[in-house]
């Protein structure tokens, strides 16, 4: 396994760790129960800290995938900069967490403080890494840019414009450049036809 893979798989932990544990927290508020409050307060540290051997990863695989013909050096740039913001949040919502069971342990009074604080920084670090991801995926999965740049080009052809095809099925997507050129001209011949 290579940096590259090792990061694609990691990435994925922090993300889902958060939802999942902020979920929990949420549960546990409702429900009143210290005991699932102190599992959902470790899985948010556990996720904050798992950052690091993804932003490790990804310094890896930078240098493997910046060499790679077609990878756009400002995208990689992009998620770079996005991934130490939210690295930055997910090690805090990450602390946070660790301080406030030891908080609700020793000083019980200030917990609910302590829970406010690491819900507004899980809220933020999970969009932040999200985005990252988000970002992340653009470098190797142009689709991604597509379906998110699709809504602001004009109507009708707005994949065909980034792809340089006017076949928007997945199929058509994958296929090469001479493949689409001559799909599109035999389509175009259909419809003259009709």
């Amino acid at each position: 396994m290579n940096s590259v893979q090792l990061h694609l798989i990691l990435t994925h932990f922090p993300i889902v760790g958060f939802i999942a544990s902020f979920a929990l927290l949420l549960y546990a508020l409702w429900r009143g129960s210290r005991e699932i409050r102190t599992v959902a307060l470790a899985g948010i540290a556990l996720s904050g800290l798992i950052i690091l051997p993804v932003l490790a990863s990804g310094n890896a695989a930078e240098e493997f995938v910046e060499r790679l013909p077609g990878i756009a050096e400002s995208l990689v740039e992009q998620h770079e900069a996005a991934a130490d913001t939210a690295g930055a949040l997910a090690l805090l919502a990450g602390a946070a967490a660790l301080v406030t069971l030891v908080v609700q342990r020793w000083a019980p009074r200030f917990a609910s403080a302590g829970l406010a604080v690491v819900a507004l920084l899980v809220v933020v670090a999970t969009a932040g890494v999200g985005w990252t991801a988000h970002l992340g995926g653009q470098i190797r999965h142009p689709e991604v840019a597509v379906a998110w740049n699709e809504r602001t080009l004009p109507a009708g052809d707005g994949a065909a414009a980034l792809l340089g095809t006017r076949d928007r099925t997945p199929a058509g997507m994958a296929l090469g450049s001479s493949e689409q050129g001559r799909r599109g001209k035999h389509d175009d011949e259909e419809q003259d036809d009709d």
